[in-house]
């Protein structure tokens, strides 16, 4: 029986889009018996390729970085033994998303340099945009949110002058991701009215996060009930990031049972970025969010090491705007445990934080 590999692959990626976790499990089914059905031996095929680039996007789950890392670098072998430069572009991108899912920086940015590089010497104006995107989160992590602006401004009247759709889409999330960083008034109210030209559902948490950071968290629980009334969030390239604000915005409720099941979900995770895609997203580290509830459960010591975790993390990158928000984080953390000692630090590390804060226009949150 002739088994056709390529409409394995795109069943995978039609059911990857789907609500239910019944659907997510057939999906992760279909794209691996496609993959097995893959020849090695002659990379160079077009039908290979072909097969690997459905195979990835259907991979788009948040437990799978490495599986994804994996069909990527087969897609770049492929790509350079056929001499196929615009797919080689495309496999860069691929493969730097998933190194920058992982955490792994400098490998991530130096593939979207390249693809980039090669997307504008081929005429790929998609992939040059998609990196051009992921380039405004650079000087966003970095403390330079006036530079990321510049940066959204220039890609998004790129993107306007091409056919390629979802630009109304994109430059409002990519803002709402810088005002919920540097925050402050102005921001906050922006992140108000942006959120509310988003659909409802999958993104009530950054509702309800900026209904606590402008002072109104008494309204959160009107806006999303009780936590045994959640829905569950899609397995999707989204999960990391609706996770980490749902769990800082449970985390301010003080809700115990939600603290719990949330720090259960995000556990597997520790150690990686709140990275979403290709680059639409980033929201620091998920040691941070780990931290916020396991303080929300009492658990200070536990809450102090993995706050500090995320605060060295986003100093080892160069990420100001993260590591000032997780020092503020610990400093609380602190001032709450109270043990001899604590308090002094506790003051040290709020000051620091509020100094580098203003430097860098950061409104710490309240």
């Amino acid at each position: 029986m002739v088994v056709d590999t390529d409409a394995l692959a795109h069943e995978g990626v039609e059911l990857v889009l789907g609500q239910t976790t019944t659907i997510g499990v057939r999906s992760r089914e279909l794209t691996a018996a496609a993959l097995a059905l893959v020849p090695t031996e002659q990379p160079d095929r077009p039908e290979v390729s072909d097969v690997l680039e459905v195979a990835h996007a259907s991979l788009m789950h948040v437990d799978l970085p490495h599986e994804r890392l994996a069909v990527a670098s087969r897609v770049l072998t492929s790509a350079r033994a056929g001499g196929d430069r615009e797919l080689e572009a495309r496999a860069l991108l691929m493969r730097g998303s998933d190194r920058l899912a992982l955490g792994r920086f400098a490998d991530g940015w130096s593939d979207y340099a390249a693809a980039r590089e090669l997307a504008l010497t081929q005429g790929q104006p998609i992939v040059d945009v998609i990196v051009r995107y992921a380039e405004v989160l650079r000087p966003l992590a970095e403390g330079r949110p006036d530079d990321a602006e510049q940066l959204l401004a220039q890609v998004v009247a790129l993107h306007r002058r091409t056919t390629i759709v979802s630009a109304d889409v994109l430059e409002p999330l990519f803002q709402l991701n810088v005002d919920l960083v540097y925050g402050g008034p102005t921001r906050w109210a922006r992140a108000e009215r942006l959120v509310d030209l988003m659909p409802a559902g999958p993104l009530d948490e950054l509702r309800a996060l900026v209904l606590q950071r402008t002072g109104r968290a008494a309204d959160v629980p009107g806006l999303l009930g009780d936590w045994a009334d959640q829905r569950p969030l899609d397995d999707d390239f989204l999960w990391l990031y609706t996770t980490a604000y749902r769990a800082e915005v449970w985390a301010g409720l003080g809700d115990l049972e939600a603290a719990a099941a949330l720090r259960d979900r995000l556990l597997p995770y520790r150690g990686l970025p709140v990275w979403v895609g290709t680059g639409v997203g980033l929201a620091g580290f998920t040691d941070h969010y780990l931290g916020l509830l396991a303080r929300t459960l009492g658990e200070l010591d536990e809450a102090v090491a993995q706050l500090e975790a995320a605060r060295d993390q986003a100093a080892g990158e160069g990420m100001a705007a993260f590591e000032v928000l997780t020092t503020h984080e610990i400093a609380r953390t602190l001032a709450r445990r109270g043990r001899p000692g604590d308090a002094a630090e506790a003051t040290r590390l709020a000051a620091e934080a509020a100094t580098r804060a203003s430097r860098i226009g950061l409104v710490l949150p309240r």
